[in-house]
């Protein structure tokens, strides 16, 4: 296992009431074709990520900036892991944008589901744009989502680039957010940017900088107004890259299986007050999808201590594969300090089935498993099962399915 750091983002942190109060949010990319019902609705593709997410704590929304095709699939995974409630931020990559159905979906799809409650729409796109570009605001943060393939006439109208119909809309908006930290996501890199890992390149020549001049103009638009991160996928390898005082971070791909050129990976980010961490989970194809292979922690701003190590995680990772499982689940764990932890399995309705463990243990990533088996040693039925891990002033739940 690589680490730069391995940290979970539910931190109890105190904040200032006027700068917001702490929350995580995670981005996804490129799962195409790899989410839905079906063949791919199982760990080793995007419903994985789904889960690696969900045993986090879920954060308080989900951005992916494009390649998400089809749309509707991608929901359908989100919907069985994270919950029909769950906010999910699509962003128009180039396949949605050449594909009818795609693009219908998108148009009609529902920014604000939750109406009065944060986090809020504050402006929708411009002309002939409105449903696919779009901006909302959530504690202190501002977030922006741009159509990269509008062209001022139709949203599917270029192939790739900021016009200036865009960068004037853009520009407007961020001139009007004043909120402290502020997030931008498109789908196609500036600045495209060898996987972080193993050094694989796409789309080398064929991103934004193929347009250079209109490139130059958003990135310096972006460093003007403090935008502290663009978000981008389109080459399904993660980087990490500081240019001209704007972080470019490309969330590579979440198709598990689905692409084993690079890592599969998801961002996770977390906004404490003045302070904006960066996290990347990857998973190297070890046929075990839990995204914890390759974690690499990063601050965005001086505020978090750039070089500084990344926060003390509160609260265990759980994870458990193969699931659905039969006849047993292995079980990975994350205790932060030493000290005593339980790990048990309950059924839906609460009521303990099986204590896996209920003793001492050293910090670090540790291991379990689960037979299907009751207290008394009798097989339980199929269904679905609640697997549970308490620290000393933290826990973790996550859904697992015995199949039998």
């Amino acid at each position: 296992m690589i680490r730069t750091a391995f940290v979970l983002l539910a931190l109890a942190a105190a904040a200032c009431p006027a700068a917001g109060e702490p929350f995580t949010f995670f981005a996804t990319a490129d799962m195409r074709e790899y989410s839905g019902p079906g063949t791919y609705d199982n760990s080793d593709y995007f419903r994985g990520a789904c889960e690696a997410i969900d045993a986090m704590g879920a954060g308080a929304f989900m951005v992916s900036p494009g390649d998400i095709d089809p749309p509707d699939d991608v929901r359908y995974t989100i919907d069985q892991i994270l919950g029909t409630d769950y906010l999910w931020y699509p962003v128009v990559g180039n396949h949605e944008a050449e594909t009818s159905s795609d693009m219908a979906y998108l148009r009609a799809y529902d920014l604000d589901p939750n109406g009065g409650a944060p986090p809020n729409i504050v402006s929708t796109g411009p002309t002939n744009g409105v449903e696919t570009n779009y901006s909302f605001d959530y504690e202190n943060a501002h977030f922006v989502v741009i159509n990269e393939y509008y062209d001022g006439f139709s949203d599917v109208g270029t192939d790739g680039d900021v016009l200036d119909s865009l960068y004037e809309w853009l520009q407007a908006d961020l001139a009007a957010t004043t909120q402290q930290h502020v997030f931008v996501f498109g789908h196609e890199p500036a600045y495209p940017q060898p996987d972080e890992d193993n050094g694989r390149l796409r789309h080398e020549d064929d991103s934004l900088n193929k347009y250079p001049v209109t490139r130059d103009r958003f990135w310096n638009l972006l460093r003007d107004q403090g935008v502290i991160a663009y978000i981008c996928g389109h080459t399904h390898n993660y980087s990490a890259y500081y240019y001209d005082g704007v972080w470019q971070l490309d969330a590579g791909h979440s198709r598990g299986a689905g692409d084993t050129g690079a890592a599969s990976t998801f961002l996770a980010f977390h906004v404490d007050g003045d302070a904006v961490w960066f996290y990347a989970y990857r998973d190297t194809h070890d046929l075990d999808y839990d995204y914890d292979d390759i974690v690499h922690a990063v601050a965005l701003n001086d505020a978090a201590g750039v070089g500084a190590p990344p926060p003390t995680p509160a609260a265990p990772l759980l994870t458990s594969c193969p699931n659905p499982f039969n006849p047993a689940a292995n079980i990975r764990f994350l205790v932060p300090e030493p000290g005593r932890v339980r790990l048990t399995v309950h059924d839906t309705l609460g009521r303990c089935v099986a204590i896996l463990a209920d003793r001492h243990f050293d910090a670090g990533s540790c291991e379990s498993s689960w037979d299907g088996r009751d207290e008394n040693g009798d097989l339980v039925g199929s269904g679905v099962y609640l697997l549970r891990v308490e620290t000393a002033g933290a826990s973790a739940t996550r859904k697992i399915t015995l199949l039998r």
